[in-house]
């Protein structure tokens, strides 16, 4: 257990502690300053997520780590980060939720244009997400996020 999650606890027992998760390609910083190479794709597969489960309880994937998108912003299979991370103990919080077209998969955009907002869109894009087993999301709309959850529009 690492020295952070043994403060947090000592604090406060029923803590749960988050590590979210930057790009792929990009070395998280407590690692860079140690010297290590290890990047969040590492972290990402099987045995990083056994790892993590040493120092937090919760990852925060982005959406786009959950299905990732091909070069149109469309929807690609969906990848294993999510029974992956179950598997290892870990609950899943993936960001970030938001109903304008520019954020959403190709296959959710509304035509109204990249910036409008598209309410539908949103809400469908977190029902897949909660289809795969996501534990929780963030969202910059919490009223859209809410109805998705609920299952209601």
């Amino acid at each position: 257990m690492g020295r952070i999650r043994t403060d947090v606890l000592s604090i406060n027992p029923q803590a749960r502690l988050m590590l979210l998760m930057g790009e792929r390609k990009d070395v998280p910083p407590d690692l860079l300053a140690a010297g290590k190479t290890t990047t969040f794709g590492d972290l990402m597969t099987p045995e990083g997520l056994k790892e993590i489960r040493r120092y937090a309880d919760v990852i925060g994937p982005s959406n786009t780590d959950l299905i990732p998108r091909d070069s149109k912003g469309a929807w690609l299979e969906p990848s294993t980060l999510v029974t992956d991370a179950h598997k290892a103990g870990l609950l899943v919080h993936s960001y970030t939720a938001r109903p304008e077209n520019h954020f959403l998969p190709a296959q959710l955009r509304s035509d109204a244009g990249d910036a409008a907002r598209n309410p539908r869109g949103m809400i469908a894009e977190v029902r897949r997400y909660l289809d795969m087993g996501i534990d929780g999301f963030f969202t910059d709309d919490p009223a859209l996020g809410r109805i998705a959850v609920k299952g209601m529009i």
